[in-house]
């Protein structure tokens, strides 16, 4: 039995019968009731606002309102929080006793029955109560937490779209950043490609230039590396595979690295296989892997010393080693160089260089030609090892595949052997005059123009064989120049080379769609253009 002392009402209108059921309750063994009583309904209605009992025995018959009555009363004023309800009465009658649970009560009892019944009926009673209002409670309290994680799930989506709206408009700033970035990089690269040819014989010119030529080249990197970010995150990059030999792409990531090795007088010590050995890969993103790495080597070998680039080959695999004299690593730093943005901290006294890309990178074009990056040093000031594994080794190369990928290729700028009229169009007058200059050098005529519409003219008016055109132009952009050009007489012949800040697949597929033949991005490589418009055949 509960030996919890509750509170009981009696409402019955017979004095007899209240006295009779109080005697009963009070004899109890051990249990301990605080009894009030009330003469009728309303009396027993005032005290169950004034004070709310733990159980009401309820006379079904009262002089005022019957029991039904009476609990539909203080249903509506309690708004349904009913405590629990014993009807009493002095006929067993099963339809009134339906009636009574229907209406809120919890137990139906013929008065004279003996104390332990009573008692049973009240703790029984008094626990369907609590158990009702226990599961009440936890439904509640289930419905606020569903609530609040709708709540939550809505606030969460909401962040998650304010977050997403950031990083677009992120990704925006940036691509832009880079294309105006490139934009004045393409006359100072054009600059220093004519003080190259003009100026060859002058060492302090050639002093300034390659100072001049080494900061544009650093900076293009970086402009490039966090395009390629961005590119990488959105899953647009596609590697675009090809037969190439080892030795060229060794050869192409040293000569990147040259200018920075010799700022820092750093000395390169190669080791290759004597044979020709052919890749399968992309010939831009293994050099990248190479670059990045060889200039993370520079930047951490602060005092001039020899980095050494080793290449072997196992089988499908091509194994390069990049080992340097330089800061080295702790080993609870190897797991997380190649984390976007992570850069190692240098000794005091060293500033921090780089955006701590460059390592991430590499990784990831390593991994998207199925092969690794594995770093290794044997702690601070004890140098490091790079490591890049690539399963892009061709066995057994044609002929032909070999003649493909082994080309020579020539530093010196290639002139045209009979002069062909390109018209170079391009907004930004610097980047026009300095371009033309170019031309003028390897032995082209040339026409200018400055606007989209001035080249339709222009183009009509002096039929140029080769146009180089910006993409951005104000007013008439390049991409609609271009197609009106193509609708003139000997329009269909003209070689048409875009030349844009927008390092972007889609900006290339508009440039085909547009007519144009080539795509280059800024700031450009003279040479490479060059050789590029000479004749085929």
């Amino acid at each position: 039995m509960n030996r919890v002392p509750y509170k009981i009402l009696i409402v019955e209108d017979s004095a007899e019968d209240r006295y009779a059921l109080t005697r009963k309750l009070q004899s109890s063994s051990g249990q301990t009731f605080s009894i009030t009583e009330a003469r009728n309904g309303s009396e027993g209605m005032v005290q169950c606002l004034a004070s709310p009992p733990d159980c009401i025995l309820l006379d079904y018959q009262l002089p005022d309102l019957n029991g039904v009555e009476f609990i539909a009363s203080l249903h509506a004023e309690l708004d349904g929080k009913l405590p629990a309800i014993v009807m009493l009465t002095g006929l067993g009658n099963e339809k009134l006793a339906v009636e009574a649970m229907k209406a809120g009560a919890q137990d139906y009892l013929v008065k004279g029955l003996d104390q332990e019944r009573i008692y049973q009926a009240i703790n029984t009673a008094i626990e369907s109560v609590s158990q009702r209002r226990t599961l009440e409670a936890q439904e509640l309290q289930v419905q606020t937490l569903s609530q609040d994680r709708e709540k939550l799930i809505q606030e969460l989506e909401q962040r998650a779209n304010e977050l997403a709206q950031i990083d677009q408009r992120k990704d925006i700033f940036l691509a832009t950043l880079a294309h105006e970035l490139r934009n004045p990089l393409a006359p100072i690269r054009s600059a220093m490609d004519i003080l190259k040819y003009e100026q060859a014989h002058n060492k302090r010119v050639t002093e300034l230039r390659q100072v001049v030529e080494r900061q544009v080249q650093h900076l293009t990197m970086l402009v490039n590396d966090r395009t390629d970010v961005a590119r990488i995150s959105s899953g647009k990059v596609v590697l675009k595979r090809k037969p190439i030999a080892l030795a060229d792409v060794i050869a192409r990531s040293v000569e990147i690295c040259s200018d920075l090795l010799a700022c820092n007088h750093h000395t390169v010590e190669l080791s290759q296989p004597a044979e020709t050995v052919l890749l399968d890969a992309d010939p831009v993103r293994i050099v990248q892997i190479l670059v990045n790495i060889l200039a993370n080597a520079c930047k951490y070998t602060l005092e001039p010393g020899t980095i050494r680039l080793e290449a072997r080959v196992m089988q499908e695999l091509v194994i390069f080693t990049i080992t340097d004299p330089g800061i080295g690593m702790a080993e609870s730093v190897l797991p997380t160089i190649f984390g976007i943005f992570t850069q190692i901290q240098p000794p005091e006294g060293h500033k921090q260089e780089g955006l701590g890309i460059g390592l991430s990178l590499a990784k990831q074009f390593a991994e998207m030609h199925g092969g690794t990056i594995v770093p290794d040093s044997k702690g601070p000031n004890q140098g490091s090892v790079f490591t890049v594994s690539l399963p892009v080794v061709i066995q057994s190369p044609s002929a032909a595949t070999m003649a493909a990928a082994v080309t020579a290729t020539s530093t010196s700028l290639q002139k045209a052997v009979t002069p062909r009229l390109v018209m170079v169009v391009d907004d930004n007058a610097d980047a026009a005059d300095l371009l033309e200059m170019l031309f003028l050098t390897a032995g082209f005529s040339v026409i200018k123009a400055y606007s989209g519409t001035e080249a339709i003219e222009s183009a009509l008016k002096f039929k140029p064989e080769i146009v180089v055109m910006d993409l951005g132009m104000p007013g008439m952009n390049g991409f609609e120049a271009i197609r009106q050009i193509r609708q003139q007489p000997n329009g269909s012949a003209i070689t048409a080379v875009a030349l844009t800040g927008w390092d972007k697949d889609a900006t290339r597929t508009q440039t085909v769609e547009a007519g144009f033949d080539h795509h280059l991005v800024k700031p450009i490589d003279f040479e490479k253009l060059n050789q590029l418009l000479q004749p085929r055949g």
